[in-house]
């Protein structure tokens, strides 16, 4: 399947689910429980996402840590349920899993926890089944004791993590690590028809131009105006004086909304070549 094709059919899943029973029973109250909507903007972690980018997924790394990061955690990702991060394989080729991570300070959480821990993460996991389109989400809290140690899940009324679990926390949270620096340094589209949550995936300004060449032309419009995208620095000749110029320093110039096949897009810079042009890139 070509990627055109992939990005229509993950948007298309994500635009008609049908809800499910909850995931699980962890604690009381609606707090648990989770719609497809949170999870807009899942980064989906695929052979042929990646390999659009011309990588492989060794790309992102899995042994960063929290400190690692040039802000909180706040990290979506869209991933074939059947793939078991650790070697199990408990699921059908049929589902896709949904996993977000949110970094949270201990007053947004206050009677929510068993107990404090100094690093704090929202876990939302959302169950997509492909075949009959039902979906089940929920999300709990983790903690951390302190830089480079297991997660657990720390959620009030929830039962304590077993080895298992914590190992499994621990390597998605590392995941969601990874994959939130790697973006930092990636162009990233986001797709979604209207009202729907959508996916967002890494690409460079050549990438983009080829991928949506054919995107919709807007209401009134002859021609399509050019997707986002770097100027070099340069020199340009002057309006008032055309044998004078005046030096251009690099920056970015384009579209950044667009509409292809009915979707909506939206074009994002790296977030470190912005940082850059700032002076506040590290």
């Amino acid at each position: 399947m070509n990627i055109e094709d992939k990005i229509e059919e993950l948007l298309l899943y994500m635009a008609c689910p049908t809800y499910g029973k909850p995931l699980y029973t962890r604690g009381s109250g609606k707090w648990n429980s989770v719609p497809l909507t949170y999870f807009d903007g899942a980064y989906p972690i695929f052979d042929e996402f990646i390999e659009h980018k011309g990588g492989d997924k060794e790309c992102i790394f899995t042994d960063g840590s929290i400190s690692d990061l040039n802000g909180p955690l706040n990290i979506t990702i869209l991933k074939k349920a059947a793939q078991g991060i650790l070697g199990k394989n408990n699921y059908s080729d049929d589902e896709l899993m949904l996993l977000r991570f949110t970094a949270k300070r201990p007053k947004d959480v206050r009677g929510k926890v068993i107990n404090f821990r100094p690093i704090i993460v929202e876990n939302g996991i959302g169950l997509y089944n492909t075949a009959s389109t039902n979906y089940e989400g929920v999300r709990f809290l983790l903690g951390q004791h302190k830089d480079g140690m297991p997660f657990d899940e720390i959620s009030y009324h929830s039962r304590p993590s077993t080895i298992d679990e914590i190992r499994q926390h621990t390597v998605n949270v590392h995941l969601a690590i990874g994959t939130q620096l790697y973006l930092r340094y990636e162009w990233r589209v986001s797709l979604a028809f209207d009202g729907c949550p959508g996916i967002m995936f890494s690409s460079d300004t050549v990438g983009i131009r080829e991928l949506f060449r054919l995107r919709d032309l807007p209401p009134g419009k002859m021609r399509r105006s050019a997707l986002r995208n770097w100027v070099k620095d340069h020199f340009r000749k002057k309006h008032d004086d055309p044998s004078a110029t005046v030096f251009v320093r690099k920056h970015l110039r384009g579209a950044t909304k667009f509409v292809w096949n009915d979707f909506r897009g939206t074009i994002y810079p790296p977030q470190y070549d912005l940082e850059k042009l700032s002076g506040a890139a590290s």
